[in-house]
């Protein structure tokens, strides 16, 4: 979970995050065709909020759409990194999601009264802001209709936050789970400032006020404000964890699990083949 938005552009270049394109989608669809012609066909009209997101990104792929089936179990995608107030061009330029978003198709669901809800996860987290609130309404949606978590690629950080209080979390057994904890990134271009004679002056009103400005280095006092801010929305995150997984401190350190390690130690169910083998478990 990042605290700064300013880190979801460097997410988006590191190796390890992939964008998801239209993944997510061709598996449903695929998923749709398996169980025979009818049998399975989703109706888009349950969820009417989507209207206002675009359909595909910058590279023309489109855009994962929650859906509900016609067995009447919703299908909630979270696809690419967690942006609250992420906007049009942020979803069509770099993937974005964000929690209003996956907020509005939950209660869109459960306004079309969806037996069940499945949020097929591709993320490899995103921003502090909004987590709490989504994965406080994903809980108390769960004591209303069954809820799954399904990844086959990459669930972690604040994806595993919102997600935390599914009825049921599986993956597959190479998907990559947990990145649990919470971090923030402080830039300081001081010295390579110096180094060219440039002087940049902050005039502030309070010891806090302009820390993390990159022409300035955190004082003593600040990097203990920083550090106390990470260590309380961790705490949160740790809670919402323990709460709802039973988690011991030990697999909550910031390290990744494939699926098969994280059964084994409670961060998810079982590890299941496909997408159709999850959502079984909803109908």
């Amino acid at each position: 979970m990042r605290i700064s938005p300013k880190l979801v552009s460097s997410i988006i270049t590191h190796a390890w995050y992939i964008r998801p394109g239209s993944l997510i989608e061709g598996i449903l669809l695929e998923y749709c065709g398996a169980k025979g012609a009818g049998s399975l066909e989703i109706r888009e009209e349950a969820l009417p909020a989507i209207e206002a997101r675009p359909e595909r990104d910058v590279n023309g792929d489109a855009l994962p759409r929650a859906k509900l089936t016609q067995s009447g179990v919703a299908i909630v995608p979270i696809v690419g990194p967690m942006m609250k107030g992420a906007t049009g061009s942020d979803k069509y330029r770099a993937s974005l999601c964000s929690p209003e978003d996956i907020a509005s198709d939950v209660m869109a669901a459960m306004d079309a009264r969806a037996k069940g809800i499945a949020f097929p996860v591709n993320s490899p987290g995103g921003t502090a802001v909004g987590c709490h609130e989504l994965a406080s309404l994903i809980a108390e949606v769960s004591k209303q209709v069954p809820t799954l978590m399904y990844t086959e690629d990459q669930c972690c950080s604040a994806a595993e936050y919102v997600t935390s209080a599914c009825s049921v979390r599986v993956s597959t057994p190479s998907a990559v789970l947990g990145s649990i904890g919470t971090m923030c990134g402080v830039l300081d271009v001081s010295r390579l400032l110096d180094r060219f004679g440039v002087s940049f002056d902050i005039y502030r009103s309070g010891r806090y006020k302009g820390m993390g400005h990159p022409a300035k280095p955190l004082s003593s006092d600040q990097a203990e404000f920083v550090q106390r801010w990470v260590n309380a929305r961790a705490a949160e995150f740790k809670a919402q964890m323990v709460n709802y997984r039973g988690l011991d401190e030990e697999h909550m350190q910031g390290q990744i699990f494939v699926g098969s390690e994280a059964a084994k130690i409670g961060l998810t169910d079982f590890t299941v083949s496909s997408l159709r083998e999850a959502i079984a478990f909803l109908e």
